[in-house]
């Protein structure tokens, strides 16, 4: 795998700091957490409204051992200015301790400022020459080499799509771990950053394992019956009202669902269509599930192209606290293709019960 996880925020609900900090991510290490927007966006409807006032929020990432990461986001920062000691935006982390931080520096006219990326002493690895602006959408991308000692790693850093700066022999590894297991947004202050269309990737497979350069995610949401109706809904007869709603707050009392005990039982869902014929890296499905007694419980997503049935990863047990699930799929499974819009429009998503 090399795309580890992505976003466009569009299908959170606006305002609902929980949504974020307990559905779209794993929780806060500090602050009452960031919330989605519809002020400023990018692309679609919503981006992330990352709060100003030490908000730390963070997701987790399959583990990262030496790799190379590379991520990329849309940025806008509504106002103010940077103070000279600098501000984090995110930063890349093993447990509690950091790998490298992107962060914020004011250059001492009102509110310009530039970009910096630190290691996990908080010295300083780079600076962007580039100047940015408030009230300007940036698409910003870095690349992090792991390093395994001391001096091996490698930081650069892409504005709009340019390469500003790219330093080498310097120290990413300061906890000696070479390992990365979690982004964290972590935000400062004292401007709020929106941010939109993130994604992060490694090197380590054959595709997608470099920049992507300028994306936006689209959200595709249920939107009518699929071939399979076999789990029951949690209210009338219609399954895909069901499971159309935006990432919630954190309650398993959530009023519209579908459930199922039975072994084998599928369900599954035709999506809104892409809005435009493009070159599609991958898809990412996500899920919000629960079981509700001590039994266990475990589900698998699959795809239906073409009339066939196509089963993605592996197994996902279930525990009776509401949690969000993703599943990256680089490439159409069937035949191991690239993705297209008229794939995209005509596929259906599911869940099959598995233990």
């Amino acid at each position: 795998m090399s795309l580890l996880w992505m976003h466009g925020f569009d299908n959170v609900n606006v305002g609902d700091r929980d949504a974020v900090q307990y559905g779209l991510f794993e929780g806060a290490l500090s602050g009452s957490g960031h919330q989605v927007s519809s002020f400023a966006r990018r692309s679609g409807g919503r981006s992330l409204y990352c709060d100003n006032g030490n908000q730390h929020q963070y997701k987790f990432l399959p583990e990262q051992n030496n790799n190379t990461i590379y991520y990329g986001f849309g940025m806008y920062v509504n106002g103010s200015t940077y103070s000279a000691t600098g501000k984090f935006l995110l930063s890349l982390m093993y447990g509690t301790s950091y790998k490298t931080a992107m962060g914020c520096v004011g250059t001492g006219i009102q509110g310009k400022f530039k970009l910096t990326i630190l290691n996990g002493s908080l010295t300083t690895l780079l600076t962007s020459n580039y100047v940015f602006s408030p009230y300007t959408w940036y698409w910003v991308e870095a690349k992090i080499k792991l390093g395994v000692s001391t001096n091996d790693g490698i930081v650069e850093l892409r504005v709009n799509g340019v390469v500003d700066q790219t330093v080498t022999s310097v120290n990413t590894n300061t906890d000696s771990s070479g390992k990365v297991d979690r982004l964290s947004f972590y935000i400062q202050g004292p401007s709020a950053t929106y941010m939109d269309d993130f994604y992060i990737l490694n090197d380590s497979g054959t595709y997608n394992n470099i920049y992507l350069g300028d994306v936006a995610i689209e959200a595709l949401t249920p939107n009518g019956e699929g071939t399979y109706t076999q789990w029951t809904p949690s209210t009338g007869t219609t399954h895909y009202t069901m499971v159309d709603d935006p990432i919630y707050t954190n309650s398993s009392n959530a009023a519209d669902y579908v459930s199922s005990d039975v072994l084998n039982n599928r369900d599954s869902f035709q999506l809104t269509d892409l809005s435009a014929n493009t070159n599609v890296k991958g898809i990412m499905l996500e899920a919000m599930a629960w079981k509700s007694d001590s039994a266990s419980r475990a589900i698998l997503p699959f795809f239906v192209i073409d009339t066939v049935d196509y089963d993605i990863g592996t197994d996902i047990s279930l525990n009776e606290a509401t949690k969000r699930f993703f599943w990256i799929v680089e490439k159409n499974p069937n035949g191991n293709t690239e993705w297209t819009k008229t794939v995209l429009d005509s596929m259906q998503v599911g869940f099959k019960v598995t233990v």
